[in-house]
């Protein structure tokens, strides 16, 4: 697949310090803002970034390129949840948003031991997708969001994905933007809910991924 819409790549295989390199040629670098003892740890290629409950953030600020949100976009990353979200809290894989989520968007995982995205969109309001079934904790998992807005006499829709296969999908139009926050890995814009356990690959597109292409990216060796 061509990789020609890819704003924002990190590998995580940084392994020491607080840049966090964006190899999309896009120069997106983030800043790691919440550290830990042992923030890098092997990944499921290559290193990975570590998380707590209470540390373990990548800031990737409000550039251009990754404010994406009424646009149609793509966020791809492998994790390894070591816990799932809570009644009260879900866990961060990638987003834009703060609390109570009533605008922007988020990929991670939920009470039930599933992973989702949640969205805010445009016309529909709060939109919740997840994946069926417990999922296992510390095994790495590809998970994938693809927002497809409508537009030009298409109808949009939202699609989650989960090692290569669509597990919910939406109507959906376009995302609402949390204009106040800024674009995390890790946690939400407001320095909660940590992912628990660590992340690899993320991947971001300014475009939406057919089938076909997020089924070859699940299997796809750096």
């Amino acid at each position: 697949m061509s990789e020609a819409n890819l704003v924002g790549y990190y590998p995580l295989n940084d392994g020491a310090g607080t840049v966090v390199r964006d190899c999309s040629g896009r120069g997106n670098d983030g800043t790691v803002i919440s550290s830990h003892g042992q923030m890098w740890t092997n990944g499921m290629f290559g290193g990975a970034f570590a998380t707590t409950a209470s540390a373990g953030c990548i800031d990737l600020g409000k550039p251009a390129d990754l404010l994406l949100e009424g646009t149609s976009f793509t966020v791809s990353a492998w994790g390894r949840a070591d816990a799932f979200g809570t009644s009260t809290i879900s866990y961060y894989l990638v987003g834009r948003t703060v609390f109570p989520d009533s605008a922007g968007w988020r990929l991670g995982t939920d009470p039930g031991n599933t992973w989702s995205t949640k969205l805010s969109d445009t016309t529909r309001g709060l939109l919740f997708l997840e994946s069926a079934g417990q999922q296992s904790t510390g095994v790495w998992t590809h998970v994938v969001a693809v927002y497809a807005s409508a537009g030009n006499g298409t109808n949009g829709a939202v699609t989650l994905y989960v090692n290569g296969a669509a597990v919910d999908s939406s109507p959906f139009s376009a995302v609402k933007p949390d204009n106040g926050a800024s674009l995390r890995i890790g946690c939400r814009g407001d320095n909660q809910g940590y992912f628990r356990g660590a992340i690899d690959e993320v991947r971001i597109y300014n475009r939406a991924l057919s089938a076909a292409d997020v089924a070859a990216l699940s299997k796809k060796v750096p």
